[in-house]
């Protein structure tokens, strides 16, 4: 996961021209980029070597090329000198590939994975979570909910819901006449439409009125306006109200809710 980024001989905390962190970003087949530079190491017998690897959409990670008199600016995004581990791995022998990867892991790896909520500022939780909701009259439930990046909104079961104290918002959005357009750009004008209509002051609760198009088709959802608590932080959030009786989960937790955290798919 990238902590310190280093660019034309500084720091860099953002993508340039954007204000997208460049820290906290979960390098995809890591294991598989030690696996190539172990292998480059082995195969040139250089004993010290830098390896530039970029990540390809189609051929995944790629050798671009091999440094026998590598740049030593790695010193100031490991914010970390180079002599003290080299000292580290001094007279260590590399039985195999697979023993060289495990060494890096472990000998360089560990002390990131203690610091990242440090060093990112995000905390890190797992794909799945215990998650508190806290409904209306200060009714709080707590049940173990899906943390899923793939998805934009969160998303609470129709039930869950009503037993935070939303029954009159559920039963008042059922008054409103479904309408399904068969396009997204036809579900901005409905939509747009639908909430001059039906969002009132007198129904506060019920945030916005959406559309959500998915493989089995489109259907019309109500937003809620309700807390959450994941892990131990704070969220005010608007997640769509649906059954999800037969899922596993209860609740899901999208990207919209989850710009304070890393996701470490392995918790």
């Amino acid at each position: 996961t990238t902590t310190a980024i280093v660019g034309k001989g500084r720091l860099l905390e953002y993508v340039p021209e954007t204000r997208l962190l460049l820290s906290g970003i979960k390098i995809p087949r890591w294991k598989d980029i030690l696996t190539m530079a172990v292998k480059a190491q082995e195969v040139s017998g250089l004993g010290f070597l830098g390896a530039d690897i970029a990540i390809d959409r189609d051929a995944g990670p790629v050798i671009l090329e091999l440094n026998a008199r590598p740049g030593l600016s790695i010193q100031l995004a490991n914010m970390a000198g180079l002599k003290e581990r080299l000292e580290r791995v001094k007279g260590v022998k590399i039985k195999s590939v697979d023993h060289g990867v495990r060494v890096g892991m472990n000998l360089f790896g560990g002390e990131i994975e203690e610091n990242i909520e440090g060093l990112s500022g995000k905390h890190v939780i797992g794909s799945v979570e215990k998650v508190k909701f806290i409904g209306k009259d200060g009714k709080e439930i707590e049940i173990e909910a899906k943390i899923d990046t793939g998805a934009d909104s969160s998303a609470i079961d129709r039930s869950l819901a009503e037993a935070l104290g939303y029954h009159d918002v559920l039963a008042y959005f059922d008054t409103i006449p479904p309408l399904l357009p068969e396009t997204q750009e036809e579900g901005e004008e409905v939509r747009g439409e639908l909430k001059k209509k039906y969002l009132r002051s007198d129904v506060p609760d019920l945030k916005d009125i959406v559309f959500v198009y998915a493989s089995n088709g489109v259907s019309m959802r109500p937003k809620i306006g309700l807390k959450i608590i994941v892990d131990s932080q704070e969220i005010l959030a608007n997640p769509t109200v649906v059954d999800r009786s037969t899922l596993q989960y209860s609740a899901i937790i999208g990207r919209r809710n989850l710009s304070n955290f890393l996701v470490d798919v392995t918790k």
